[in-house]
């Protein structure tokens, strides 16, 4: 038995070199490691996401309240109306920080009148307008903002009373501001 062994081994020897060494020729013909993609953005350049550097038109619908002090106790002139209007502005972006100028004009009429005493007075209020500064924080599609500048307004008055009669047009200038 012994001789038995004797001659398997030798021949077990040269059958593993064989499966050794076909098994070496297979690996070293295996296909090339498939190429890394680049990254999507240059190293110098950061993604924030969505971008809100830009120029915007756009038209508005609301309401208007408007009270003039008829002064001396006699009360005021309240009306409210209807308002439409257009606004553009130009946004520019910074990391979150969103900061722009922009402006609008509206149009609605606000008229109305009261008895006083010995008369009539009328009041009317057609277009505002203001410009104003834009400051804001970006959460990529949610803008939060406050915003502030001049503002004008046209208004129109008329007093008749006693054989007498008043008639103003002023067009107002004051300030604004608000938030969104």
């Amino acid at each position: 038995m012994t001789k038995f062994y004797l001659r398997a081994a030798p021949a077990a020897l040269a059958l593993g070199l064989t499966g050794g060494a076909a098994s070496a020729a297979d690996l070293s013909r295996a296909p090339a490691p498939a190429p890394v993609a680049a990254p999507a953005y240059p190293d110098n350049i950061v993604s924030y996401g969505f971008n809100w550097t830009g120029a915007y038109v756009g038209a508005n619908v609301g309401g208007r309240t408007m009270s003039t002090s008829l002064g001396s106790g006699r009360g005021s002139i309240d009306t409210k109306s209807a308002v439409g209007g257009l606004q553009a502005g130009y946004l520019f972006q910074t990391g979150n920080i969103v900061y722009g100028l922009e402006a609008d004009i509206g149009y609605g009429q606000n008229s109305g009148s009261k008895s006083v005493p010995g008369g009539r007075v009328t009041s009317a209020l057609d277009w505002t307008a203001s410009g104003r500064a834009r400051l804001g924080y970006a959460f990529d599609r949610l803008l939060v903002y406050g915003t502030g500048g001049i503002a004008g307004a046209d208004l129109e008055s008329d007093g008749r009373g006693g054989g007498n009669r008043s008639k103003k047009s002023d067009t107002l200038i004051g300030w604004t501001a608000g938030g969104g």
